[in-house]
């Protein structure tokens, strides 16, 4: 408010060519926005429908576009977690599964003193998926020839007629391993 409308309506005693100010008060009103948004991301994966959608604050009925996402290769399903200020401070989702449901969603959305929805970010994560093993095994090329394996694997130091190696499938580095064959034979593939 202006120092000129403040003087309009609060200095109204009026005497001769001056003026005082008389006790006054200003209200200020403020209407409930009719809308928020709500928003998801994935750590380790993408939104792949519905990453942001504004919906009514006091009407659950409002039908929620439930988000869809997918997991980066080698990840899988951990958790989902909201935040309603911006990720300040978080909470997971109790119960949830790879897919919110509209409750869940409404649930975490409200507000626990107003009832009203409010601005929220969902998150969900993936978290990587257990090593796997990779088997290098040196074998006979012609199984019906006479004669021993033919060769060996190796990897690092370790030589032999099978060598693993344990590998996590999103951020792990396999070991290099080579095929070594015995006197007498050639390696085929």
């Amino acid at each position: 408010m202006s120092q000129t409308d403040i003087d309009k309506y609060a200095k109204t005693e009026i005497v001769g060519t001056t003026s005082a100010y008389v006790a006054t008060t200003f209200t200020a009103n403020f209407a409930l926005n009719s809308k928020v948004n709500l928003s998801y991301f994935a750590d380790n994966g993408t939104i792949t429908k519905n990453s942001s959608q504004d919906v009514y604050i006091d009407d659950e009925s409002t039908d929620i576009d439930l988000p869809e996402s997918s997991a980066n290769a080698g990840y899988e399903f951990s958790k989902w977690e909201y935040s309603k200020d911006g990720w300040s401070t978080y909470s997971e989702i109790s119960g949830a599964k790879e897919t919110l449901t509209a409750a869940q969603i409404y649930s975490a959305a409200k507000n626990a003193t107003t009832g009203n929805l409010e601005k929220t970010q969902f998150r969900i994560t993936y978290a990587e998926k257990a090593k796997v093993t990779l088997t290098y095994v040196a074998e006979k090329y012609d199984s019906t020839a006479a004669g021993g394996i033919g060769g060996s694997v190796c990897k690092g130091t370790t030589t032999a007629a099978s060598v693993t190696d344990s590998v996590a499938p999103a951020t792990g580095s396999a070991t290099a391993t080579s095929a070594v064959a015995s006197d007498g034979y050639s390696f085929k593939g």
